[in-house]
């Protein structure tokens, strides 16, 4: 997990993950990522860190990285993101990328350009995924954002 701040933009990045997605979308499937309470902002004002409970920002970028075992060289993934864990509150439409294999041919990335303005009384996203014909398992995901 890394948290970071430059300027007004945010980032998150939860690592290590292993949680696999198939071809549909399963209720109990999901990833969660807490914006603020995982980023540090302002260190140098409180030794702590600033952590804020309520998220507002522009959602601009999510970069997801791990391994596929398909022979698709153009597998295509959908990722979905809702405000609760039932998955009724949606603020991050279906938005679909290819899985594009890294330089060292055993992982898989895809990134999703966004631009989804948001302001909530908590700071999670809960991230659906589904691929097109073969299974995909999540080690990586990151979300920035602008405030």
């Amino acid at each position: 997990m890394a948290g970071y701040v430059r300027r007004a933009a945010y980032a998150t990045e939860l690592l290590g993950l292993s949680k696999e997605f198939t071809t549909s979308y399963q209720s109990g499937t999901y990833q969660v990522i807490n914006l603020n309470a995982q980023s540090k902002y302002n260190a140098d004002y409180d030794k702590n860190g600033y952590d804020r409970p309520y998220f507002s920002g522009n959602i601009q970028l999510i970069r997801i990285r791990g391994t596929h075992l398909g022979p698709n060289p153009n597998e295509e993934i959908t990722l979905k993101g809702y405000a609760d864990v039932n998955g009724t509150r949606l603020i991050i439409e279906p938005t679909t990328a290819i899985l594009e294999k890294d330089v060292n041919s055993i992982t898989y990335s895809a990134v999703f350009l966004v631009d989804a303005w948001w302001i909530a009384e908590t700071d999670a996203i809960y991230f659906w995924m589904k691929t097109t014909s073969h299974d995909f398992t999540l080690n990586e995901i990151e979300v920035t954002w602008t405030e």
